[in-house]
């Protein structure tokens, strides 16, 4: 450009250039091949040539676009400009060869598939496009297994070693007389049922569109008004013409690239043994991956174990990158994959208090696990989900989750759930489901010998006959609890336990030592004159009731206060061996 400043021309080229790659990755092809072509007008001299050496990599990834667009006489243009620098430039050699392919002319795609894998042996694009290309050559004339070459005929000049020229100029001559006042006739043309196996899926839009070019009505106003008009969006007859070239074109390719023949003759026949090697070379680079996942998975597991949140999740974080750019392994490996790594995930983001996203994580895990069929990654995603809500305050979504998960054949896992649900019963105030899976989680602790789960489970029910004033069943079960942390040797539970149990036993006291106060007082005033003594018995009956409600208040207040300090602790980051 003249008198532009360089350093403006790049950055327009850099500007243009990544614009155009996210349209290209967003879908928008023709929109990327305009603002590749900025990008390389920003940087092309007055002379016609670039001034800088990153234009290349802009013309490949126009070329690509072109390709995708069908137009492959465009991408091979691109593709040939970007090797006039550096004939040995990788993306440009690549470039040529896919637009070649494309373009039908397999013997010269090959030529370049081999050179760029000479050169870049470890590119997987160009052993796929040498493996493609004698796919189709072999398709379209026959393996040369098939050629059987006979020893008949006039071979003088062949073993003489006449100059070939000679030959060649008769050989010429001959066919120019023949040809000369012939027409050339065009090549066949395929019928529907062939149409019909090459498209595929496609065969309907191009019988749909056929239909529209055949309606007289919509060719008549698909019209558009301003012919004149550059700038004005083609018509509607035009893009349906368009759709339909492109249709044949393609056609016309897959015919050449892979005729019905060799289509029939590949179903029936086994698979090569290029396939079968290729095959084994696959299945080893997959495990290969799989086992560098696992690897890093267990550096993430012991940042958990060592309290290493923060780094976990970093960690966690560049492990899904990696499982998403491996190409090796199948889709159901890499969704167990991603299951186990969003747990991981899921299990730090919980322990960092950065609840929003560990619950998506653990739906992550979830989603994953029930699309492989995955049972047990199921079972684990839920029983952390559970968790998550818990921790969230949202205690039915974690009653309505672990309720899902259900029990399982573990009874020591079935002691950790029984005992969550009956807790989250006991936030929401439903007392009587809190009983009913705190008397659970007890039989499942008893059956599996933890005693801890034990001491959890005593700890519940007392709490829920508290509220339902059964003191005498709470006691009980506070005895069995502090017999439990005595066996644990837990102190601080004991101390806690032993308050708990003074409190119930002087609260009991206090309720039937009311009782007896208030049947005498009954008795006294049996024998007084009625009309006399009515608006004194109701006096007393209602201070009486009112002391009775403060006294069984009291007692239920310090016993829930004092039960919650014993347990709030212990339980808080509880959850099953299994899942851990």
């Amino acid at each position: 450009m003249d008198g532009g400043d360089p350093d403006t021309d790049l950055v327009a080229y850099s500007s243009c250039f990544h614009e155009g790659e996210k349209l290209q990755n967003a879908g928008f092809h023709e929109k990327a091949i305009e603002m590749y072509g900025k990008a390389i007008e920003a940087i092309t001299g007055p002379d016609g040539l670039m001034m800088v050496s990153e234009g290349r990599h802009c013309l490949t990834a126009r070329s690509k676009c072109h390709l995708l667009l069908g137009n492959s006489k465009e991408a091979l243009a691109d593709a040939e400009a970007s090797l006039e620098e550096d004939p040995e430039f990788i993306k440009g050699i690549f470039a040529k060869a896919e637009a070649l392919y494309h373009k039908g002319e397999f013997e010269f795609a090959l030529v370049f598939y081999h050179r760029g894998n000479m050169l870049r042996k470890e590119h997987e694009g160009f052993k796929v496009g040498i493996t493609k290309c004698v796919e189709a050559i072999e398709n379209s004339i026959g393996g040369p297994a098939g050629v059987k070459l006979k020893a008949t005929g006039d071979l003088s000049l062949f073993y003489q070693g006449s100059d070939l020229s000679v030959l060649e100029k008769k050989t010429k001559a001959k066919t120019a007389k023949k040809s000369r006042g012939q027409k050339i006739k065009a090549p066949p043309k395929a019928s529907d049922k062939t149409v019909k196996q090459l498209l595929g899926e496609l065969y309907d839009d191009k019988m749909y569109l056929e239909s529209l070019m055949n309606d007289k009505s919509f060719v008549t106003t698909a019209k558009s008004q301003d012919d004149d008009d550059e700038g004005a969006e083609p018509d509607l007859q035009t893009t349906v013409s368009n759709g339909l070239d492109y249709l044949e074109g393609r056609s016309q390719f897959w015919r050449q690239q892979r005729p019905i023949y060799a289509r029939v003759n590949a179903r029936k026949a086994i698979a090569p043994n290029y396939n079968a090697t290729s095959n084994k070379r696959d299945q080893k680079r997959a495990a290969a991956d799989i086992n560098r996942v696992k690897q890093r998975l267990e550096a993430v597991e012991s940042a958990l174990e060592e309290g290493m949140f923060e780094r976990a999740v970093m960690l966690a974080g560049n492990l899904l990158s990696l499982t998403t750019d491996l190409q090796s392994i199948s889709r159901r490996e890499r969704l167990s994959l991603y299951a186990l790594v969003y747990h991981a995930l899921g299990d730090a983001q919980l322990e960092l208090g950065i609840l929003d996203e560990a619950e998506d994580s653990h739906l992550n895990d979830l989603k994953n696990s029930e699309e492989i069929g995955d049972v047990v990654g199921a079972a684990r995603a839920r029983a952390f989900l559970g968790k998550t809500y818990a921790r969230m305050g949202e205690f039915t979504k974690a009653i309505n989750v672990w309720q899902e998960r259900g029990p399982t054949e573990n009874n020591e896992e079935n002691a950790w759930l029984y005992h969550d649900l009956g807790r989250c019963f006991c936030e929401i105030g439903d007392y009587e489901q809190a009983l009913d899976y705190g008397l659970l989680a007890l039989d499942a602790s008893r059956k599996s010998g933890h005693l801890r789960w034990t001491l959890y489970a005593c700890l519940l029910i007392g709490q829920c006959k508290v509220q339902n004033r059964d003191y005498d069943g709470a006691s009980g079960m506070y005895k069995e609890a502090l017999e439990c942390a005595k066996e644990l040797g837990d102190t601080a539970a004991q101390l806690e336990l032993e308050q708990v149990q003074s409190k119930i036993n002087s609260s009991t006291l206090d309720l039937e030592n009311l009782e007896i106060e208030k049947g005498e007082t009954y008795e006294e005033e049996g024998s007084n004159e009625e009309d006399g003594q009515t608006e004194e018995t109701t006096t007393n009956e209602q201070n009486e009731e009112s002391t009775e409600e403060q006294s069984e208040e009291q007692t239920e207040g310090t016993t829930e206060e004092a039960m919650e300090g014993a347990t709030q602790e212990a339980t808080e980051d509880q959850t099953p061996q299994e899942n851990q």
